[in-house]
């Protein structure tokens, strides 16, 4: 941004210069220009985060983590910075102040998480890189309820209503994915219940694990279409 800010501030004070004496009273000096990019610099990460969370065609809820924490880091990093004017720190103190307010929110809601989580070019890793390894499994926790949640109602759609006294039901079928998560490898059965939760916690696990590559950044529905061939 030094770059375009030096030939920019001479082309507008020679305009100052050039125009009538009210106008002249406009000219800024070295010094307050030189504040003037300082500002700018602090203010830049709102406009790529405003410019990256307006886009279309694409679900943004995965980016909100990642942008809270670099408009953190922004923030913080201008707050200690001791070559700025203590009006700019302060500002930039008083600013991340109120931004952690919003990114505690953001970090306390299970959809932001999933969401993050659901990224392909994110996933687990970037939680944990971030927040800490201590993290992980409350993380792949969430995940996994919310997997097996959508998995039994999409078996349960797909299976002909059997007669009541022998089918369990949707509570029943959580409760039997609940308990397999604990048995290990060379315990599973050869029925077909269990070796279908076995398969979903083999599948959670490949999917946290990075399989399948990062995809697109930009377009994480890309990579979910090809995943499903849509």
């Amino acid at each position: 941004m030094g770059g375009v800010r030096r030939p920019s501030s001479a082309v507008i004070n020679q305009w100052v210069m050039d125009s009538d004496d009210a106008t002249q009273q406009l000219f800024l000096t070295v010094q307050e220009w030189d504040m003037l990019g300082k500002i700018a610099s602090l203010l830049e990460v709102f406009t790529k985060v405003t410019k990256e969370m307006s886009r279309s065609g694409t679900p943004t809820l995965p980016y909100a983590l990642p942008m809270y924490e670099r408009m953190r880091k922004c923030l913080n990093d201008h707050a200690r910075d001791e070559k700025v004017s203590p009006d700019i720190r302060n500002a930039a103190a008083a600013g991340l102040e109120k931004l952690l307010e919003y990114y505690d929110l953001a970090k306390a809601s299970q959809y932001t998480i999933l969401a993050t989580m659901l990224h392909p070019s994110l996933r687990l890793n970037w939680l944990t890189s971030v927040y800490g390894d201590d993290c992980r499994e409350g993380y792949r926790a969430l995940f996994t309820h919310v997997y097996t949640t959508y998995e039994a109602a999409s078996l349960n759609a797909q299976t002909p209503p059997p007669a009541p006294p022998t089918q369990a039901d949707n509570s029943d079928f959580l409760s039997e994915v609940c308990t397999v998560q604990r048995i290990p490898h060379r315990d599973i059965g050869s029925d077909d219940a269990t070796q279908r939760v076995f398969s979903a916690m083999e599948e959670i696990d490949r999917y946290l694990r990075g399989e399948g590559g990062s995809g697109t950044f930009h377009d994480p529905l890309k990579w979910w279409r090809h995943l499903f061939q849509y």
